[in-house]
């Protein structure tokens, strides 16, 4: 339960506490090795993660090692698990902001942000994957 709480998985978990408590919270595993990718991890899934989990997020949006078979038996790997953890790839496209001074995209970390998306119709047209100025 330590570590940056700003993270999506420490959110997920937060999340996932409040709307489905269990007695002491549910539990959080990183496993993640910076700077590496699938063709690494498919070799040693097994020594990163718990013995046990229901759960598993997987995350191969920038490190892909360009080898999608890597991926890919990394993935068959974690689905032939035997207690069967619910598997879901987690990746995310780069998110920037467009200034709507220029036009021009700013890095989402920007101390002017968060930005509210629902009222700015700059940021949701750029966001967006379905029609800008429809809500969901």
């Amino acid at each position: 339960r330590s570590g940056a709480t700003h993270l999506y998985h420490h959110k997920l978990l937060a999340a996932l506490d409040a709307i489905h408590p269990v007695r002491n919270g549910h539990s959080l595993s990183n496993g993640g090795v910076p700077g590496t990718g699938p063709t690494y991890m498919e070799h040693c899934v097994h020594d990163h993660m718990p013995r046990r989990a229901d759960l598993l997020l997987v995350e191969y949006a920038v490190n892909t090692d360009r080898n999608p078979a890597s991926f890919e038996r990394l993935l068959r790997t974690l689905l032939l698990l035997p207690h069967a953890p619910a598997l879901v790839v987690v990746n995310a496209h780069r998110w920037r902001a467009v200034r709507p001074q220029d036009g021009r995209t700013d890095k989402c970390w920007n101390s002017k942000w968060p930005v509210d998306m629902a009222a700015n119709a700059t940021q949701r047209a750029a966001q967006s994957w379905g029609s800008a100025g429809q809500r969901d």
